[in-house]
């Protein structure tokens, strides 16, 4: 096994109970730009036939990897899936939603332009009235690069932290051993994030609204960012 063979992005999506979104979000993934990907899935102990769909998904793409294991919540599935990522830099997609074809090839390259080990890029709400504007308003980034412990980071227009409209360097989350807080029921990503921007070396954040956000879905956190504006 060369270098070469390792893929140049991971993306991690944790799956419960999303049979009827996640061909869609899967789909979305397979479908970027960029073709040197792992796609990895990590089904939370779905009582539906998530895990079904996952498996047929992986038989026809060798580039998914389907990891089943009993229902631990989103912090548990996001970490399993950052210690089976094979690539270079890992981004999260939830289930519910999906990403533009360009969005692993742009974040690569704005990355590797910038030096940076951590990208923030933007996201539109799907129906877009469904979403408040103070949440319109968090998914449009401002353009920007930024040292490591920048407070300008952490209080800078719309970089606020959701853990999917992010890509961060393996090596970074690896060496600092960065992970997701198992049992915070919700705002877990706003503990990775700020872990991510307090240690990255340099970080760019990107305008681009890549990440398509599906509001009329059941998921906790989707409920809890449309209720809280």
């Amino acid at each position: 096994m060369g270098e070469a063979s390792c893929p140049k992005a991971t993306i991690v999506v944790p799956v419960y109970n999303s049979a009827r979104s996640i061909q869609r979000c899967v789909d979305s993934l397979l479908a970027q730009s960029e073709r040197s990907i792992q796609v990895v899935c990590v089904n939370d102990g779905s009582v539906d036939d998530s895990l079904g769909v996952l498996r047929q998904v992986a038989q026809a793409d060798d580039r998914v990897l389907v990891i089943d294991q009993e229902n631990a919540g989103v912090s548990c599935a996001r970490n399993a899936g950052i210690d089976a990522a094979e690539g270079e830099v890992v981004f999260f997609v939830d289930a519910d939603d999906y990403i533009d074809n360009q969005s692993v090839e742009r974040v690569l390259h704005a990355m590797e332009s910038a030096d940076a080990e951590v990208a923030v890029f933007g996201g539109v709400c799907e129906p877009s009235d469904a979403a408040p504007k103070r949440v319109q308003q968090l998914m449009s980034p401002k353009a920007g690069t930024f040292g490591a412990r920048d407070p300008q980071l952490l209080f800078h227009a719309s970089a606020q932290p959701y853990a999917c409209r992010a890509a961060f360097s393996c090596e970074l989350l690896n060496r600092e051993g960065i992970r997701f807080a198992p049992g915070l029921a919700l705002g877990e990503d706003v503990v990775f994030q700020f872990a991510a921007y307090a240690l990255a070396r340099k970080t760019v954040v990107m305008p681009d609204k890549f990440y398509h956000y599906v509001m009329e879905s059941e998921s906790a956190t989707h409920e809890f960012n449309s209720a809280e504006a």
